[in-house]
């Protein structure tokens, strides 16, 4: 991730993952579901189910500070978008 921009991994006890995603200023990430993309998806930090279209294939998730932290669930890679 690039300067500002945080994730913090947490492990679940069945060895899935989620993974809570912020940022100190505007950041834009390409999200990618990895193995069984069915599993996997984006929620708002209220819960609410925020998965961007496409992201078995790799689909962009622009965020702003005031609407993070965004939590990824599954096997979800993560690359900054300059």
């Amino acid at each position: 991730l690039d300067p500002g921009e945080h994730g913090l991994r947490f492990q679940r006890p069945d060895d899935s993952q989620v993974v809570a995603l912020w940022a100190e200023q505007k950041a834009t990430w390409l999200l990618r579901a990895e193995g069984q993309s069915d599993t996997a998806e984006v929620l708002g930090r209220d819960g609410s189910d925020i998965t961007p279209a496409g992201l078995s294939d790799g689909a962009e998730l622009t965020l702003d500070p005031d609407d993070g932290p965004i939590y990824l669930v599954g096997d979800i890679g993560v690359t900054s978008v300059q």
